[in-house]
């Protein structure tokens, strides 16, 4: 890999030198002439023409340059301290960054994509990056570190190391990938990480800007002899160690996945009606040292790709929605569903064992001054019905703009959020001890009552904002006032005292002093109700001051916050500074710091310093 990042580096330079000498300007009165160039257009761009005597001179078209170097290259460092606590990151870090590009004939494009950082870590996977990307009219190459994209439930811009190429010839569509997607991590039993594979290809018709049709087919496998299995506990009444099945029954196993899918997309009516498809299979195996006996009703033709396992398990996942869009009103409507046994490992986004219902609905009237955006979606576990209750969860939104006139906004809006489990057919029972009644003296034993199992929340939250903007002197000026609700409610009876309201209240000002000078101050206070308990007020300030010198090129912002509860107090200060040293070259700095004041004997005090520095040249 050194050897190739060298190489690459020396073939950029005596590109950027190459293109360094076609592009000197040459002496007054001189015509260069390149190898096979025709001299009587040479001498047709360098004469005055005129179609009239009134008309303007004809000019000479300027030539590109066969080959051109652009890009950009920096670096960023930071320095962390702490005083009265555990660190929260490393004392010191550093990124170098290098992405040039290097055009030629104006239609061939590769660019090198390089990241160098301190906080690369073995017992991580790494951020250090190296790629180049050769780019050209009907396709591109990926090699080194890349992330890329199939669908939503097939491979889902996972970062890969190796290659990759996209092939667009015409409406024809052809992608493929291929490399390591994760790096070994040996620790223990439950922390390790296996070197993990993945290859796959997409094939398709049309365009990505438009409508088009897709295949997709990802392999994903984890390499179990990347980690010793020593690292691991061994259950040695139910595994045999000489039996070439023996392997982790605790902590991380070594998975595999295939995954086919189709995905597509048409767009209608200029664009102004949307449909929107997926559908995937997955065959996931959640360990490989697991029998091989499986189900014998699975294809033959699945075996040839894939080995099933007793922890196999195939499922599937699809997803659809339709939107329409126009100048005063849009909806979409939607409906997924993941099966519980779906699994890709080229995604690490999707939740499996879902199924959900998404519709929204938008209009804009008075010519926009007047604007109303709904959302609601329900969303289900249990598909499968495999479990004895099912939790839905519900979200209803709404959000109003108006817009009087060009200086006044108020925006509103509020948004539920219910969580239920079905009622009690997934709860555990207890009972109370008898209790003896004085009255009649006799012993009575109360009814039951559901335990923790029952899941019923409702959450709320309301907000609303008021924008003003108006003139002083010619100079801008603004005031935004903010006022925010949440109310969090647990209706499980074994539960019960614990609802929360939370309100919040931010006003604010900034003006522009002159045209150099900003300044701004902002008041909020936050109320936190929790039932059974103390109220907690926190109260909170905020004030910055900005300036632009030296015609722009130098922009400096401090800032102070401070924050005061029953609790503790928090000090902040920021401050940042921006310099244009040229068109090309910029260089950045920024410190903050917070000091914590516990009002409290249990809890210590506490400083805490962060300051960076950033350099960018683009050329």
């Amino acid at each position: 890999m050194n050897k190739l990042i060298l190489i690459m580096m020396v073939l950029l330079i005596c590109a950027g030198l190459a293109y360094a000498q076609t592009d000197q300007p040459q002496p007054a009165g001189q015509d260069t002439l390149q190898a096979g160039q025709d001299t009587s257009r040479v001498s047709q761009d360098t004469t005055q023409a005129y179609r009239g005597p009134d008309e303007s001179v004809v000019k000479p078209t300027p030539r590109r340059p066969p080959a051109r170097l652009s890009g950009e290259l920096g670096f960023y460092g930071e320095l962390y301290s702490v005083d009265g606590r555990e660190k929260r990151r490393p004392s010191s870090t550093a990124r170098v960054f290098l992405r040039p590009t290097l055009t030629l004939l104006g239609t061939f494009r590769t660019s090198l994509d390089i990241i160098y950082s301190t906080e690369g870590s073995s017992a991580r996977q790494s951020i250090n990056q190296f790629a180049l990307h050769p780019r050209w009219s009907w396709g591109q190459l990926h090699l080194g570190d890349f992330s890329h994209k199939f669908s939503e439930y097939t491979l889902n811009n996972i970062t890969i190391r190796g290659a990759g190429i996209e092939i667009n010839p015409g409406l024809l569509r052809f992608q493929a990938v291929g490399g390591q997607s994760k790096r070994k991590v040996k620790s223990g039993p439950a922390e390790s990480v296996y070197s993990q594979y993945a290859y796959g290809f997409k094939l398709g018709v049309g365009k990505e800007d438009g409508s088009f049709f897709d295949v997709n087919v990802l392999k994903v496998k984890d390499d179990k002899n990347s980690l010793p299995v020593d690292i691991f506990e061994v259950d040695s009444l139910n595994t045999d160690s000489t039996s070439t099945e023996a392997g982790p029954q605790n902590g991380v196993t070594p998975e595999e996945n295939l995954v086919l899918g189709v995905n597509s997309l048409f767009r209608l009516f200029n664009r102004r009606l949307t449909f929107r498809g997926e559908f995937a299979g997955s065959a996931f195996t959640r360990n490989q040292y697991s029998s091989t006996d499986a189900s014998s009703d699975v294809p033959s033709a699945l075996t040839d790709i894939f080995t099933p396992r007793v922890s196999s398990s195939f499922d599937y996942a699809y997803a659809a929605e339709a939107a329409f869009s126009q100048r005063i009103f849009n909806a979409k409507a939607g409906y997924t569903y993941v099966g519980p046994g779906y699994n890709s490992l080229g995604s690490g986004t999707n939740i499996n064992d879902k199924q959900a219902i998404d519709a929204a609905l938008g209009v804009r009237l008075l010519r926009g001054r007047l604007g109303i955006q709904t959302t609601f979606r329900t969303q289900n576990d249990n598909v499968a019905d495999q479990k004895s209750s099912t939790t839905t969860r519900n979200t209803y939104g709404v959000t109003t703009t108006v817009r009087p006139v060009n200086q006044l906004s108020f925006v509103f809006n509020a948004m539920m959020n219910t969580m239920k489990n079905g009622g009690g057919a997934d709860s555990t029972w207890i009972y109370r001890d008898t209790v003896f009644t004085e009255f009649d003296s006799t012993w009575t034993e109360t009814d039951s009552i559901l335990y923790l199992g029952e899941i019923n929340n409702i959450n709320s939250s309301y907000n609303a904002n008021i924008l003003y903007q108006f003139l002083i002197a010619n100079l801008s000026q603004n005031v935004n006032f903010n006022y925010s609700m949440q109310v969090s409610k647990d209706k499980n009876p074994m539960r019960t005292g614990n609802d929360v309201n939370t309100q919040n209240i931010m006003i604010s000002y900034m003006t522009m002093l002159n045209r150099i000078w900003t300044a701004s101050i902002s008041l909020n206070e936050n109320l936190i109700d929790i039932q059974n308990q103390e109220k907690t007020t926190q109260t909170g300030i905020g004030l910055q001051i900005s300036n632009r010198v030296f015609q722009g090129k130098l922009s400096n912002t401090l800032g102070f916050n401070y924050t005061s509860s029953d609790e503790s107090g928090i000090a902040g200060i920021i401050f940042q500074s921006g310099y244009s040293i040229s068109r090309n070259d910029a260089i950045r700095l920024g410190v903050k710091s917070s000091f914590f004041n516990s009002k409290e004997a249990t809890t210590e005090d506490y400083t805490e310093v962060l300051a960076n520095l950033s350099y960018s040249h683009r050329f």
